[in-house]
């Protein structure tokens, strides 16, 4: 008996490995179970409509030809328009980009056309939007007469990861569980301008910034600049090492979500196993989406 006593506190803490291994198999078989369970419906209409429904209220919708994500015509994010404080705050969300606003005046209004391209979180992407203003701070977006008809081509160091070409006010296109450094993209950016006097406005702005005929072609009223390094300064919060620690957790990110769907070939399967499999990097997948919502909110 007095044995017994004195190896009870071994036999104790054997019985609880026991019980943890024992907790630890049957969740992994759980677990693979319902990874097994789970059947690719490669980027089918349906999945389409799907996420595009779960995804509504972010302004964004998902585009299958090119598997990435764009935003809508009359994405809510249009009544917000632009200034400052959203690429000063951009860092803090996990949003690591060059930004290069371009500002001139025509028509009796201050216009701005900003070139975006960088990490997103869990994203690679770029953008163009178009704004006005009257008194230079505050920027409307363009209204629907003001929209001009842009194009753009992202390229990570030789390869070409998104194409778009649309009349809008704010062109998009974002690639899921691709991560980049702001430095590895080049976008190849075009705009079509309504007359030569706006077209010209333009070209002296981009020339005031430091462009030139390396990184600047006309054609008409159509103006194309291959944007690699930007040239006005950058938000200091994109320096700070909060920015870099955000750029760690996004490189994590994206590894996990590659790593986890490595088995698939589409997006929306690996969207779709992800949130069947590990429904917290779904959020996080959601969630980067929301990003824009929660700075102008």
């Amino acid at each position: 008996m007095e044995l017994f006593l004195k190896e009870m506190p071994y036999i104790l803490l054997l019985s609880v490995i026991s019980i943890v291994l024992f907790v630890l198999i049957i969740r992994r078989f759980v677990y693979i179970r319902r990874g097994r369970k789970f059947y690719p419906e490669y980027n089918s209409m349906s999945q389409v409509e799907r996420i595009n429904k779960e995804i509504a209220g972010s302004g964004f919708e998902f585009e299958p030809e090119q598997e990435i994500f764009i935003s809508k015509h009359n994405a809510w994010q249009r009544k917000f328009g632009y200034r400052n404080l959203y690429d000063e705050m951009a860092a803090s969300f996990g949003m690591i980009i060059d930004s290069e606003p371009v500002k001139f005046d025509y028509g009796g209004k201050k216009w701005l056309i900003e070139f975006w391209k960088g990490q997103y979180g869990i994203t690679t992407g770029a953008e163009i939007g178009v704004y006005t203003s009257k008194d230079g701070r505050h920027y409307d977006s363009a209204r629907e007469d003001e929209e001009l008809f842009m194009s753009f081509i992202l390229i990570k160091n030789r390869d070409v990861l998104i194409r778009r070409h649309d009349t809008h006010w704010w062109l998009t296109g974002f690639m899921l569980g691709e991560y980049s450094k702001p430095g590895e993209l080049t976008m190849i950016a075009e705009i079509v301008f309504p007359d030569s006097q706006m077209c010209i406005q333009f070209i002296n702005a981009l020339r005031e910034l430091g462009y030139n005929r390396r990184n600047m072609s006309v054609f008409r009223n159509t103006v194309r600049i291959r944007f690699e390094k930007p040239f006005t300064r950058q938000p200091d919060s994109k320096k700070s090492i909060r920015s870099r620690f955000k750029m760690k957790i996004n490189k994590k990110n994206c590894k996990i979500f590659r790593r986890y769907t490595r088995r698939y070939k589409y997006t929306l399967d690996k969207i779709g196993y992800i949130k069947y499999r590990a429904p917290h990097l779904y959020g996080i997948c959601v969630q980067t989406l929301g990003i824009w919502k929660k700075i102008n909110g």
